[in-house]
């Protein structure tokens, strides 16, 4: 895809790679003029998890789903939570991505994204299904809409 063109604002979740124990996740968000791609590593179960939290927090709306993944130096990080962002109940995602810079080295090389997308409860379940499915089989993608 070109530059001037645009896609549906929101996240993609995609399964790049696995083995028997980790599954390798590439995240694309894009919303409101910002761009952003990352990969991070993780266990299958651990997106079933997010996935079964999601659902629970729609039905309850209490606490604040989490999924963090990444290497302890903070490069190929990909970190959500969910919560409600205003007293109306609109929901939101905060995601924080990081990713390794073409060639970097050090530590200043890695490349940050935190953003905020808006979005609404139907999407939120739809991306928890899918990620369900994302995790039973580890192929497929999630899509997250993003409200603009």
């Amino acid at each position: 895809m070109s530059p001037t063109e645009q896609s549906a604002p929101g996240l993609t979740l995609a399964a790049i790679w696995h083995d028997e124990c980790l599954l390798e996740l590439e995240a694309l968000v894009e919303y409101s003029g910002f761009r952003g791609r990352s990969t991070a590593y993780t266990e299958p179960q651990v997106i079933a998890e997010f996935a079964d939290a999601l659902m629970a927090f729609d039905a309850k709306r209490e606490g604040g789903p989490t999924f963090e993944a990444g290497f302890s130096d903070g490069s190929k990080a990909l970190h959500m939570r969910v919560y409600e962002c205003d007293r109306a109940g609109h929901l939101a995602m905060h995601m924080h991505m990081t990713t390794d810079a073409p060639g970097g080295h050090r530590p200043e090389e890695i490349w940050r994204l935190d953003i905020e997308l808006k979005t609404e409860a139907q999407s939120l379940v739809c991306f928890a299904r899918e990620l369900r499915e994302l995790a039973r089989t580890q192929s497929g993608e999630a899509f997250l809409w993003a409200a603009p």
